[in-house]
Parts: C-alpha cells; structure tokens; sequence
C-alpha cells in the first residue's frame, strides 16, 4: 500500500521532470508493491486475516495512481474492490442504526489512526470524476459512506458543549470516555483523549468538507 503509493507518486514526478528513465524504474516498483496486495485479497475486497482499514485504503490510492499512470484498469478495478470491501464488509463494519460504521480497530494511539488514512484516501478517490468512465458508482456509495461517519462525528461523537472535557472516540458514534472520570480513584490517569482518535475524526470531518459539493 504505502510503498505503491510512494513509487507511482515518484514515477508521476519522474515523468514531469522529463526523466523517462526513472519513471519506469518507479512504476515497476510500484507494481510490485501492489502486487503484494493481491495474494491476500479476499473476494470481497478485504486485505489479510485481520483488514485493516489503513490497508483498504493505502489499495485504494495506490491502485488509483497506478491506473493513472499506466492506463491499465485492472488497477483500478482492484482498487475499487478494497473500497467496497471496506463499506460492505462485516469484517470491517459494524452495524449502527441499521447502517456499516467502521469498526474499533483499537483504542492505542496506532491503530486509533487508521481510520484517518482511510478517510483521506476515500476522498481522493471520491474527487476523480475520471473514474466515472470505469466504474459509475463507486464515487457515490463512497461519498455516503464517508457522509455517514462525518455526521455521526459531528453530532454523537463528541460533546461540544464541553470540549475541554469530551473526546472523539474510536466509534464515531461514540464519544471516547475520560480516563479519569472512568477511575477517580487512580492519582495517575489524566484528563486524555487519544489523539489517533482525534486525527481519525478530524480527517473525515475534512474530507467531507472537500467533498460536500461533489454529489
């Protein structure tokens, strides 16, 4: 993922400085990196025994860029199955209000971000009107479905009447709760909130603002 990402990005910057050479040498990178994410995708788009949402969308991006520069659709068309996978999978979602939410991936400050990674990649995606032309609707059904979390966020998952003492929580629907208030009685725990948590619902409240127009 993110090493296929990086090469298609430094293949695409080749390229522009007029270095055919080296774009080549990147995009051959970049294949192999991606190529990597095919021998543990499961038929519904889902990478690994445990997917991850960072890895569905690190596929999304890094197969987006390759198909941009290479003109190969079957890039995108794997990219586009990470990112149903990550929609429509339970082994990604949870059901809320009868809707997919993603799951909780983990409270520590690593997994608490990869929400965020996800989001970003969905709204590039989500903003390349070109892939219309391969698939019609997979920028739609994103853009519902980054909507959706952006929504929840802002209106469940944080208490704006007192933000000095409420905290984004892994659920988006779910305000994450103070460690000290949880345990009064504990002299060691603080006021906290995590900040991949934070980073994760900042990152989608964002995206959607860049796509709020689009649909």
């Amino acid at each position: 993922g993110p090493g296929a990402i990086i090469a298609a990005m430094m293949s695409a910057y080749a390229k522009e400085a007029g270095n055919e050479e080296a774009a080549a040498e990147y995009l051959e990178q970049a294949y192999t990196c991606f190529d990597q994410n095919l021998d543990v995708m499961a038929s519904d788009g889902t990478l690994g025994s445990t997917p991850l949402s960072y890895t569905q969308g690190t596929c999304m991006e890094a197969g987006r860029l390759i198909w941009h520069l290479s003109g190969d659709e079957a890039y995108l068309i794997k990219a586009v199955l990470a990112a149903r996978g990550q929609m429509e999978s339970s082994r990604m979602n949870e059901a809320y209000n009868g809707e997919y939410i993603s799951r909780d991936e983990g409270p520590d400050e690593n997994n608490s971000i990869f929400h965020a990674v996800m989001f970003h990649w969905a709204a590039r995606m989500i903003m390349d009107s070109e892939i219309d032309a391969v698939d019609p609707e997979i920028r739609h059904e994103l853009y519902t479905y980054l909507r959706r979390h952006a929504e929840y966020y802002w209106t469940l998952g944080i208490d704006k009447a007192d933000f000095e003492d409420s905290y984004f929580g892994v659920k988006c629907y779910q305000p994450r709760e103070d460690a000290l208030e949880a345990d009064p009685d504990n002299e060691n725990l603080q006021h906290t909130g995590s900040q991949g948590a934070f980073a994760s619902a900042a990152q989608c409240i964002e995206s959607m603002w860049l796509v709020k127009d689009l649909f």
